[in-house]
This record gives structure tokens, sequence and C-alpha cells, in this order.
């Protein structure tokens, strides 16, 4: 039972808190000091050169990573100092958020000191690999306040801190750190994130396996195995699902390339993953274009002209392409899911539907032999009905 006094206490705390969080303002001047991260890192939930959770072990981050990797860098991921917990293994807090220029500063003081492809020593051991740290003098610009978002700050000036001790704030500008005068609890600071980023990564993930990975392979197995059944029901069928997957695929790929910017992480499997998305989906979108310029099947008894052979090589040979290129792009995807449980449920599931697939071959297959079997006439009553 939670007793009087505990309340009391947790009203005290809470109201401290808040009192020590409204003493800093707009306008001042602040010390403080920690690990810089870069937000993408931070709003996935796991670093992109390790896989390690961000808030528990910045220290492995590397500085190549923040960098110089294109999501660490661009415009929508602003840099930002991390608090250090109280207790060990507890997680870092998101403390302060750079501004552009500020982030710009700092990426230029870290590839000075740092290794990396194009920090000033290029790759050097002897230089700051992982965890790079900076202590800074800063003015706060916006407090953020019913934000998820930290406190914006300018800064005025920074220096690497990796190695100067336990208070770099007083050794280098002589101030205090203003988190040992609002406290690592301060309602300011928190371990919280935007949580689009993963819901992004799961409407994105579901379009494009349903799409890639179930309606669009299967359009093209039926009309590869199904025109047996009379009536061209086999194009209907192929038809409907090749129009239905195209426009989940270009949902998802539209949700792609407004959110996610992946080109310009070269070396890593979202570069990879987004290659080949962007030659599935071309493919994809051309073969409804180049449907509509078929030349017309021969009629019965007429032979088919190289036309219509050329444009068959190329529709078939395209659609299968692509179906080869989607199965490597889904692949990839599930292995870029920042949670483990998010790439566990996505394996599963295409796992579960490349089954499918393979189950609906079968079955065509052993409809087409049925039908044919059921519509030939045997030798021997065919012989009879002639006398």
């Amino acid at each position: 039972m939670i007793s009087f006094k505990s309340i009391v206490a947790s009203l005290l705390f809470f109201t401290e808190t808040k009192l020590l969080a409204s003493a800093l303002e707009v306008g001042d001047t602040i010390c403080t000091e920690g690990f810089i991260m870069d937000f993408y890192c931070i709003n996935q939930g796991r670093m992109i050169d390790n896989g390690l959770v961000t808030l528990e072990q910045p220290d492995q981050h590397s500085v190549h990573c923040l960098v110089e990797v294109g999501s660490c860098v661009n415009d929508r991921s602003p840099f930002e100092v991390l608090i250090d917990p109280v207790e060990p293994g507890a997680m870092y807090s998101r403390g302060w958020r750079m501004t552009e220029a500020s982030k710009q500063d700092m990426i230029m003081l870290a590839q000075g000191i740092g290794s990396c492809r194009t920090c000033v020593n290029g790759y050097d051991s002897s230089m700051q690999s992982n965890g790079f740290r900076a202590v800074l003098n800063a003015t706060v610009l916006d407090l953020n306040e019913g934000s998820s978002d930290p406190p914006l700050i300018e800064v005025n000036e920074m220096a690497h801190s990796n190695n100067l001790g336990d208070n770099p704030c007083q050794t280098v500008f002589g101030m205090d750190d203003i988190v040992d005068t609002l406290g690592t609890n301060s309602t300011l600071f928190s371990t919280g994130v935007d949580s689009s980023l993963r819901t992004n990564h799961i409407v994105h993930a579901s379009l494009m396996l349903t799409a890639w990975g179930f309606l669009l392979p299967l359009g093209a197995f039926v009309a590869r195995f199904f025109k047996h059944r009379p009536n061209g029901k086999w194009y209907l069928y192929h038809k409907t699902m090749q129009v239905v997957g195209l426009i989940l695929a270009l949902a998802g790929w539209i949700i792609a390339l407004h959110n996610f910017d992946v080109f310009a992480d070269v070396g890593y499997n979202n570069y990879r993953h987004g290659i080949c998305g962007m030659v599935t989906m071309v493919l994809g979108l051309l073969q409804p274009l180049n449907a509509l310029i078929r030349p017309h099947p021969p009629s019965e008894g007429e032979i088919k002209s190289s036309l219509r052979q050329l444009w068959e090589v190329v529709h078939k040979g395209s659609g299968y392409v692509a179906i080869l290129m989607a199965a490597a792009t889904i692949i990839l995807g599930t292995k870029i899911l920042p949670e483990p449980d998010d790439k566990r449920a996505f394996q599963v599931a295409y796992g579960i539907l490349l089954g499918v697939l393979l189950l609906a071959i079968v079955l065509m297959v052993l409809d087409k032999k049925n039908h044919a079997d059921n519509t030939t006439i045997p030798k021997e009553k065919k012989e009879t009905s002639l006398e």
C-alpha cells in the first residue's frame, strides 16, 4: 500500500524538479558535456554501425558513423548531447539538441581528432575511433517544453573532452556543468523518442511484403501455370493481382522516398536495400506500360509474329527479374530493421508467404494435369467411335 509519506515525498521531488527546470531560461549561457550522438541513431533505437542500443552504449558509436554516414549527417538528423546516467548500466538521457550550424562545427571538431575516412588523419588507431565526447559553452535558444525534443542550443565554443577528467566544464571554460544545477532527473531531459520512424518502417515493410512478397509473384505464377483454365480466367486473376500489388508497392515506395535517406549510406545494407528496391520498382512499374503496347496474340491457326515473340521475352523476362530482385530486397529489408523482434516477425512472415506461393504453384500444376486428363479422349474410346 502506498503511504501518505511516500506520496508527499514524490510531490516534493516533482515540484523541486520543475523549479530547477524553470530556473533555466532562453538566452542563458551554459556549459554541458557528454557523448555526441546523431538523432537518426537515437530515433531508430540502435546505432547503424553496430546494431547496439543507442542510449545504452554510446561509447561504442563510431566517429565514422557520426560524421560520414548519410542518414546520420543529413539535415533531418541533428546532433544531441547525451547526459550520463547516475547509476551504472542505466540509460543515457537526451540532454541538448544543437542547431545545424553547431552540428557542422561539431563534425569538423570530430574530424580533427577522430579516426575515419574524412578525418584529418584518416583512419588512425591512435585517434578517437568510438564514443566521441565534447564539452560545450552554449546559449539556450528554446527549452522545447511540452515536446519530445530536448532544449535547443547554439554552441559558442567547444572542445574534445574524452580525456579531460571529471569536470571538463571547469577545466576548459571555468564554469559549472548545468546538469549539476538542474540534476539528471530534470524534466527537460528524457530517454524517449518519436515513434514515427518505427511506424514508417513497419508500414513500408508490410506494404512491400504484401505486394512483392505475395501478390505480384503469385500473379506472375498464375500467368505461367494457370492458362489451361477456360474463358481466360488466368488473365483476370493475373491482372487483378498485378494491379493491386503495384498499388500497394507504390504506396510503400512513396513512404520510403519521403521518410528514408538510404542512398548516402554506402557500404551498409540500407544502401543495398535502397538500390535493389529502386531497380525492382522501376521494373515493376514498366510492366503495365509495356502491357499496353503489346502486339495482339495470333488467332487460332496463325503463326506468332516475331514482334509478339520479342514482346513476350521482354515482358516475362523483366517480370521474373523483378521478382528475383524483390526477393533480395525483402531479405535485405528484414536485416536492416532496428528492432530484433521486428526482424524476426517479418522474416517469419516472408517464410510463410514463400511456403504459400510454393503450395499455390504445386496446386496449379496438379490442376493443369487433371484438367488435361479430363479433356483427353482415351485412345481405346477414340478407336471404338471410329468403327
